[in-house]
């Protein structure tokens, strides 16, 4: 399943939904038959751990990055009083 995507945008298909996404930088991607990798990492497990480590991390790194720019965008200016730091 594909979604027609316009130029300079990604596509990523989320259930029966399709969401876009703009690169800043040009983007090099592959992909992966679903099935196929699932069926590889049941086989070995050291593959399967790798994956899921390196995708946890990557997830990890975005959501760090995701939260700064909220902050950055929408938190309060100058040092926080009265309260610990999240």
């Amino acid at each position: 399943m594909r979604a027609a995507c316009s130029a300079g945008r990604g596509c990523a298909h989320l259930g029966s939904g399709t969401w876009g996404a703009e690169a800043r930088d040009p983007v090099r991607a592959w992909e992966f038959d679903a099935a196929a990798v699932r069926d590889l990492c049941a086989v070995d497990a050291a593959l399967g751990l790798s994956l899921v480590t390196l995708i946890a991390e990557t997830i990890g790194d975005r959501l760090r990055a995701t939260r700064t720019r909220l902050l950055d965008l929408y938190g309060p200016s100058g040092p926080q009083r009265g309260g610990a730091a999240p």
